[in-house]
């Protein structure tokens, strides 16, 4: 087999991350909500992560994140309700979770208005996103054409028991 998949097995692949991340995020459990976050902070680190069809899947796996968080904390669930994150300094959920809008941030121009609005908001609540930034002036929509690659994952882990995300070399 050639070293390029098709890219429908990645879109497939990716999927099928998305909905095991949706169900480790909903666990409940917080090991399993941190190591979730972690691997999709892995996936989401790079660039090809954001193609057209990936974006909305992304932005509904941020606000299960969110909301997850918020009910392992015993706080309002809404995740329009801002929270004062600085209060769970040492929380490893809030650290992680924290982590993975950092990594979101600096992509954030590939999502479409209506979902790059409420994760700028996301991004500009965590301490480290508010204190650098002025008001986010946001880019003209581009169309995106890019399209995962094997180099987004590597998908020999799949059939691993834990699932773990991989980049490929």
């Amino acid at each position: 087999m050639s070293g390029t998949r098709p890219v429908a097995n990645l879109v497939e692949h990716n999927q099928r991350l998305f909905g095991r991340l949706s169900r480790a995020l909903s666990s409940g459990d917080p090991v399993t909500y941190v190591e979730a976050v972690r691997k999709l902070a892995q996936f989401l680190n790079n660039e090809r992560a954001y193609y057209r069809d990936a974006r909305p899947e992304i932005y509904q796996l941020l606000m299960l994140a969110s909301k997850a968080l918020r009910q392992a904390l015993g706080i309002a669930e809404d995740v329009h309700i801002p929270f004062d994150q600085s209060a769970y300094p040492e929380n490893p959920l809030v650290q992680a979770y924290n982590a993975l809008l950092r990594t979101v941030e600096p992509f954030l121009h590939h999502f479409e208005d209506d979902l790059r609005k409420p994760l700028q908001n996301f991004v500009m609540g965590t301490p480290s996103g508010s204190a650098r930034h002025t008001p986010v002036i946001t880019p003209a929509v581009q169309s995106s054409t890019t399209l995962p690659t094997s180099s987004a994952f590597d998908a020999k882990k799949e059939n691993n028991h834990n699932h773990d995300v991989q980049m490929a070399h």
